[in-house]
């Protein structure tokens, strides 16, 4: 009698129906198909949760709590090499696979070559594109700040963040009120489409709930809308293939003459896609909403698979992986590079 069962259970799951068994853990969610798009909830504590642990291990962290820097994102070439952006002072620090550091480039300012705002770049055949909100363009910079130049795109006046994947660069900005979210070019820097449209904004309350990040994976993006609980996964061809959020342990304030919530507090602050496709998500945390440290992971189908960590810095303003599945976290002032160690908790 098992076998019928299983089979009648694969099957419900398969028609994206209510899909649970032993076999999920504590997740007690929902997956059902809305014109084409797969919505997964996620009551419970996870597919994993219960099952497995995972743990942070430090392998070396560059800078100190007094620094002032305020390291916002890190980028890799093939031999390892770590190249950090400083947002206050906007330069770049490179350090070496084993955090010994190597030099630095950029400079803020208007000109040519100089950097304004930058929060995001790629590391692509030996050049940093960086995605230059203040000054309202792409920069380019060589591996040692050499042959500045810039790329203007009329699509996207002040460019917030900026990822390769997929042989293309992905160009996402920030409270959106009409247009796309997203745009991808090709290599020569050719609009090739806009990737997601954004969501009709009738007033302030509603741009702020179009901060949004984007997180690259094998098959698509995730985008991580900042201000609300939602996430939702888009393929290459800017189709919406699911949209997903976890049952928070906290709730939002509301406007009490408007009744509509206030978006100012950060449901998400950062996320990143492990070498796997599973999508890490830093959440704020439920005892303080200002703190931001608490690591969920989500499998490549939407599916919670349990809180994995929080990470031991106050408040994480990145989270990334590198090719070998190295996590690299940073509160600002410092960078660490560490494994995610995992165990059976049986």
């Amino acid at each position: 009698m098992r076998a019928p069962a299983l089979l009648s259970t694969i099957l419900l799951c398969t028609t994206l129906l209510s899909c649970r068994n032993a076999a999920d853990g504590q997740w007690q969610g929902k997956i059902a198909d809305r014109e084409g798009v797969k919505h997964v909830t996620n009551e419970g504590n996870g597919v994993d949760a219960g099952k497995v642990t995972e743990e942070v291990k430090a392998i070396w962290t560059y800078g100190s709590p007094q620094s002032g820097a305020q390291m916002m994102w890190v980028d890799f070439d093939p031999a390892g090499n770590v190249f950090a952006l400083d947002y206050r002072d906007q330069k770049v620090l490179k350090l070496d696979r084993n955090g010994a550091r190597q030099g630095e480039l950029g400079t803020r300012g208007q000109g040519p070559g100089q950097l304004s705002k930058s929060r995001r770049f790629a590391w692509v055949d030996g050049r940093l594109y960086f995605a230059n909100e203040g000054n309202g363009r792409i920069e380019v910079l060589g591996e040692k700040g050499d042959g500045g130049s810039s790329v203007e795109l009329p699509e996207v006046e002040r460019p917030g963040e900026l990822y390769f994947a997929n042989d293309r660069f992905y160009v996402a900005r920030r409270f959106v009120a009409n247009g796309s979210f997203v745009h991808t070019y090709d290599r020569n820097w050719k609009l090739t489409s806009a990737l997601r449209a954004a969501d009709k904004q009738e007033d302030r309350l509603d741009s702020l709930r179009s901060f949004n990040t984007v997180c690259p994976a094998k098959d698509g993006v995730w985008i991580v809308y900042m201000m609300m609980n939602r996430i939702q996964k888009v393929g290459w061809d800017g189709k919406v293939l699911l949209e997903t959020s976890r049952d928070l342990d906290w709730k939002f304030p509301v406007d009490n003459k408007t009744g509509k919530v206030i978006p100012e507090i950060l449901v998400h602050r950062a996320c990143a896609v492990d070498p796997s496709g599973n999508l890490y998500v830093v959440y704020s945390n439920p005892e303080n909403w200002k703190r931001g440290n608490d690591v969920y992971k989500f499998g490549p189908d939407g599916r919670l698979r349990q809180k994995a960590f929080t990470l031991p810095i106050f408040n994480a303003t990145m989270i990334r992986f590198d090719g070998e599945g190295h996590l690299f976290f940073s509160d600002g002032a410092t960078l660490t590079k560490a494994t995610i160690e995992r165990r059976s908790a049986s």
